[in-house]
């Protein structure tokens, strides 16, 4: 089996076949999505890892107002929903236009989780069906 280097190699190379513009962070991003380069073997690993943690667990949570999180407020000027020290992640509003080719021809708006101090990258939301 290649290691990551063995793969980015060859990644880097159909690049060169294809007169693509090399550039390292996409070339990261690209070869770690094809492949689990993790610590554990499979999503089955990683489920049984996570049940196991969820029955340690014993935190409760109770949904509340976004106005009632403690040290978090809508700052009126940026109009962004934040965290008091300025750290950590904040939401903001973004309109999405010339759409078009999409199946939303008219556009959108959207809620977004910005992560405070990071130029690009992305934030991720989990979810389950119940």
């Amino acid at each position: 089996m290649m290691n990551f280097l063995e793969v980015l190699d060859n990644y880097n190379s159909f690049l060169e076949s294809i007169n693509q513009k090399k550039d390292i962070l996409h070339q990261e991003a690209v070869i770690e999505s094809i492949k689990d380069w993790s610590e554990f073997d499979s999503v089955e690993t990683v489920m049984q890892w996570f049940r196991l943690e969820q029955e340690k667990c014993r935190m409760v949570v109770e949904d509340i107002p976004l106005s009632d999180c403690s040290g978090w407020n809508f700052d009126d000027d940026k109009g962004i929903f934040c965290h008091d020290s300025g750290e950590f992640f904040y939401v903001q509003g973004v309109r999405v236009k010339n759409t078009d080719g999409r199946e939303v021809t008219g556009g959108w708006d959207q809620p977004i989780l910005t992560q405070v101090g990071f130029n690009g990258g992305l934030l991720g939301l989990l979810r389950k069906n119940s």
